[in-house]
């Protein structure tokens, strides 16, 4: 490939689609090394920095010369990639850590999990209650009551390869609703007022929990860092009933959203759910509903495929 002479900022201004290969050509390598340095994971550093180019191309035409350098523009990107990476890594950590808090004592061949209070029950347990039953107990065996996969095999009549599936698939299926209400758990912890308008049209990056947010700011936040919202900027209650997701409940996840509020809402065990909002009313921040409570007209469910 031809060496391309033009600026950076040239590069990325230019219609011709050449152009934004040699941006990436130029700087591929530098960036996947500033992810390995961070991450001590090739593999995943270059996954990070196809994740930056990629988030760079569709961004590119909102670049406006003058205002930082081109290298600074894009290595902004990379470290939004790098803090969206850490969060979702710690909220595995959390939910992995909440699932061995919850250790069970029945012998490896038990068929359910211990039972919990559905009060106190973590959203790791509740997700948990909510899989197929064999899926249920290969992760009760494997990943609570930490037996090998051979044991497992062995009282459970199933080949071991066929224990692992069950667990892959009963993990891969908790643990995004799982991220997700961490997540914005977090977030909700981080957020020491409520603050009326805050965050409308703003950048999330200047969203900061410790100094205030509104309902809508909350959500944004909470879906942004759980990469569900691809925008930088916060959304209204208006745009988040129309624009975000697609219509109607989540199995897990609902973005209740309509004219003048918003808030998060994640199903757990039995017929009892958890609101997350913020909202002038502090006591109302974590309120328990049941499944089958109606919602105010005015506001419309919406849902990420899948949540």
């Amino acid at each position: 490939m031809i060496e391309d002479h033009r600026r950076d900022e040239d590069l990325l201004r230019a219609p011709d689609p050449d152009a934004f290969g040699a941006f990436y050509a130029r700087h591929a390598r530098a960036v996947e090394s500033f992810f390995a340095r961070r991450t001590g994971d090739r593999a995943l550093a270059s996954d990070l920095a196809g994740e930056t180019f990629a988030a760079a191309f569709v961004a590119r035409r909102r670049f406006r010369p003058g205002d930082a350098p081109a290298a600074a523009w894009l290595y902004t990107i990379a470290a939004r990639r790098l803090a969206d990476h850490r969060r979702r890594a710690a909220a595995e950590q959390r939910l992995h850590d909440r699932l061995m808090a919850q250790r069970r004592t029945e012998p490896v061949h038990a068929q359910e999990p211990a039972p919990t209070d559905e009060g106190v029950a973590s959203p790791a347990l509740a997700l948990l209650e909510r899989l197929p039953r064999e899926q249920r107990a290969a992760i009760a065996a494997r990943v609570v009551a930490e037996h090998g996969y051979r044991e497992i095999a062995r009282h459970s009549g199933v080949s071991e390869a066929g224990v692992r599936q069950r667990v892959s698939r009963g993990l891969a299926t908790m643990r995004r609703p799982a991220q997700v209400r961490l997540t914005a758990e977090s977030v909700l912890d981080e957020t020491l007022s409520y603050s009326f308008g805050a965050g409308h049209e703003a950048p999330l990056a200047v969203c900061l929990p410790s100094r205030g947010l509104d309902c809508s700011s909350f959500v944004s936040l909470s879906l942004r860092r759980a990469g569900l919202l691809a925008s930088d900027r916060a959304l209204s209650s208006r745009e988040l009933a129309v624009d975000w997701g697609v219509a109607g409940v989540g199995v897990h996840v609902t973005v209740w959203a309509g004219e003048g509020h918003a808030w998060l809402e994640f199903k757990l065990a039995g017929e009892r759910a958890e609101r997350l909002e913020v909202g002038p009313d502090a006591t109302s921040w974590r309120t328990r509903v049941s499944s089958g409570e109606r919602r105010p007209s005015e506001f419309q469910p919406r849902h990420w495929p899948g949540l």
